[in-house]
């Protein structure tokens, strides 16, 4: 949590970051970006995402 806003920080790197604020996930460019740069960062979400799921649905 930052701050205590209930704001969490789910990905962060030098040019992309994603926050989740009342159950849903922003993605904001926050520097300068290649059409290939964005294609790998939203490469990684995805599969952050579905690690993400595949690991809550298999603890339940």
């Amino acid at each position: 949590m930052v701050n205590g806003t209930g704001i969490y920080n789910l990905y962060v790197d030098r040019q992309f970051a994603e926050n989740k604020f009342l159950g849903h996930v922003f993605g904001f460019p926050i520097a300068p970006f290649t059409k290939q740069e964005f294609e790998n960062y939203a490469n990684k979400s995805i599969q952050m995402k579905k690690n993400f799921f595949y690991r809550s649905k298999c603890h339940i």
